[in-house]
């Protein structure tokens, strides 16, 4: 990690690792209409959400000094997960957006128990 890259980006990848995961645990099970057996089929995605959502309040954080070094290595773990390079970096990023949203509901929603 550089002086650039305070935070890192553990938090970021493991949330963005889900947000695909299950995206695409969804598309295959809506392929042919959704079945209930199809849940099945988001087993693999759903057992990636314990350690996506331990630390998603940190993911704002890490996003506040994301360098270009920990992009790259983002949209590589895209298309780890076999997706065209062409889409890698639209994937990378839109999960981003979802991973930093469900964050901040995260820890809305942790604040908001606190308080009853």
């Amino acid at each position: 990690m550089s002086d650039e890259e305070k935070y890192g980006i553990t938090e970021t990848k493991e949330a963005m690792i889900f947000g695909v995961s299950m995206a695409m645990a969804v598309d295959e099970a809506t392929q042919d209409g959704f079945q209930w057996t199809d849940v099945f089929k988001m087993v693999p995605a759903l057992t990636k959400l314990p350690v996506a959502v331990e630390g998603i309040q940190e993911v704002p954080t890490e996003l506040s000094d994301l360098s270009e070094t920990e992009r790259d290595e983002l949209i590589q773990e895209i298309e780890n997960l076999e997706f065209a390079s062409e889409y890698s970096e639209q994937i990378a990023e839109q999960s981003l957006r979802v991973a930093l949203e469900l964050g901040k509901l995260i820890v809305l929603i942790r604040e908001a128990k606190k308080e009853e």
